[in-house]
């Protein structure tokens, strides 16, 4: 799942805490969140022209928690963990995640009722 493009409204951009995803996670199942920020509403690279790159065009944008696009983050249901990379994402104004649903069992899957992405001004 890929979400929408969240606009923080703020033109400096954001510091970026944390996120936290709200479900349930059965035995053998996984959650693997990573999180893309811009400074331009279509993830472009090169604010304000906004016209080289897009969000995820290579997949480089979505940061896991080494910041890189081959991680993720793997917090417990309804735990917080701290953003990291914040040389990639603070000071961004918009922001999408990446949600990957996992399992080794095919009669358990893991439930994402919502996903919570913490910044502050």
């Amino acid at each position: 799942f890929i979400s929408s493009t969240f606009d923080t409204q703020q033109t400096s951009g954001v510091a970026y805490n944390t996120l936290v995803w709200k479900g349930s996670k059965p035995a053998s199942t996984n959650v693997k969140i990573q999180l893309a920020t811009s400074n331009c509403s279509n993830g472009a690279t090169n604010a304000p022209t906004c016209n080289i790159g897009a969000w995820g065009a290579t997949g480089s944008n979505y940061l896991g928690s080494d910041c890189t696009n081959a991680t993720f983050y793997t917090p417990a249901a309804n735990t917080a963990v701290e953003i990291k990379c914040f040389s990639n994402h603070n000071n961004k104004r918009y922001f999408k995640y990446k949600v990957i649903l996992e399992t080794t069992d095919t009669a358990a899957t893991p439930q994402v009722d919502d996903v919570v992405v913490n910044y502050s001004q």
